[in-house]
Order: structure tokens, then C-alpha cells, then sequence
């Protein structure tokens, strides 16, 4: 038997300004679904950013925006077209989950964000 699987883009390569303020997702509400794997991808331009930009997975019980807390970061790099991917798992118990990306400077920085969740077994 084959599980259940379901794609979600949450940021089609969006550009991360540089020194603008962190672009948070909306959010992803993980309360039918079993299993949560983000993949999150930064890719520079022909020029790197100054300081590497990142992205914070945030978990929460609720919508409400107090409730998120940080389950990982990950950081993009600093070198000239660059790409780096990340993998971060979203264990079972997680109901609602968002991500909030930025602090690059100097150069923007193209983002990526796709979460693929097991909806049934």
C-alpha cells in the first residue's frame, strides 16, 4: 500500500531584498497530516550576499503569532551563485508551521520554500 502524499509551494522563488525586512509565510496548517518534510533552497546571484540569508522553520499549536517557536535555521551562503538546499523534518505532533526568511545584506537572494507532507497511510 502506497502512502498519501501532498505538495505544498509556499515560496516560489521569491527574492529576498537585500537589508529588507524578513518575508514570512503564511500559514501551513499541519493538523491532517502525518508527516512534514520542508526542502528550502537559497540561490545567490552573480554577486553573493554579504551577510548569507536564512530561513527559520516555526512550529505553533495555533495561528496565533506569539505561539511560534523556532524548530530549526538554516542559512544560505555568501559566494557568488551559490545554491544551497536544506532538508528539515516537521515531526507528527506539529499542528501549524511558517517560515521566516531574510537578513541577507548587501545582494537579494532567491528563495525557495516546498513542504511535502504524508496525508494518509
Amino acid at each position: 500500500m502506497a502512502l498519501t502524499k501532498a505538495l505544498t509551494v509556499v515560496h516560489a522563488n521569491i527574492s529576498l531584498a537585500a537589508g529588507a525586512a524578513d518575508t514570512t509565510s503564511g500559514d501551513q496548517d499541519l493538523t491532517a497530516v502525518y508527516r512534514t518534510v520542508a526542502r528550502i533552497r537559497f540561490t545567490n546571484g552573480a554577486t553573493g550576499p554579504t551577510v548569507q540569508a536564512q530561513t527559520k522553520v516555526q512550529v505553533a499549536e495555533d495561528t496565533t503569532a506569539a505561539n511560534y517557536m523556532t524548530l530549526a535555521t538554516v542559512y544560505g551562503g555568501t559566494t557568488a551563485n551559490a545554491v544551497t538546499e536544506h532538508v528539515v523534518e516537521i515531526p507528527d505532533a506539529i499542528e501549524h508551521a511558517r517560515f521566516v526568511s531574510g537578513s541577507n545584506t548587501a545582494q537579494a537572494v532567491t528563495l525557495r520554500v516546498v513542504i511535502e507532507k504524508i496525508t494518509g497511510i
